[in-house]
């Protein structure tokens, strides 16, 4: 019985923001451990509302729906732009993304590189991001759904980073014609 309220709780308390693209990891302390614990129970119930939870074995939880009420397009495309120019620059400067998670590596959102040159600009303005504003709100969204960190002018990047990350890659190998 005692199972069964904790795991009710569980359910509640996560599915909404789950449902809203909230990615859980070990940043979030227990209710990413008690996900895992109780993996099949919660997979049981939310399949039975039409999602899949996936729990990533780099340290990560989210849910996989065919439902567009999950997280609007125009977001990840956004969130895919700004991975795209961040994980190009990291690059650029002789850093391994998936190592700087890890090592938890602090950014501070006046060196981002996303609104300072042209071709980053012109990336950004196709997905309607033209200032620091724009920009500031991408982040707050980025934090809100577990991708980063956020304190109040830095961030960190967090395990459900590597999603976008893995993506970024795709498209360099594709771009260079390699099979995946």
């Amino acid at each position: 019985m005692m199972i069964e309220k904790e795991l009710s709780k569980i359910s509640k308390e996560i599915f909404s923001s789950m449902r809203a693209g909230k990615h859980y990891s070990s940043s979030d302390g227990e209710l990413y451990f008690l996900i895992e614990k109780y993996e099949s129970e919660l997979s049981e119930i939310f399949s039975a509302v039409g999602f899949e939870l996936i729990i990533n074995t780099l340290g990560f939880a989210y849910l996989n729906g065919h439902s567009d009420n999950l997280v609007n397009k125009k977001t990840i495309q956004k969130e895919a732009a700004f991975y795209f120019i961040f994980v190009q620059w990291l690059l650029e400067d002789g850093k391994n993304p998936t190592q700087c998670i890890k090592e938890q590596h602090i950014y501070s959102m006046n060196s981002l590189p996303h609104l300072s040159s042209g071709s980053n600009l012109d990336i950004m303005k196709a997905v309607e991001i033209t200032n620091d504003a724009d920009l500031n709100s991408l982040l707050k969204g980025l934090n809100k759904r577990g991708f980063i960190n956020l304190k109040s002018d830095s961030f960190n990047l967090l395990a459900p980073s590597l999603r976008y990350i893995d993506l970024c890659y795709k498209i360099e190998s594709v771009g260079r014609g390699e099979e995946e």
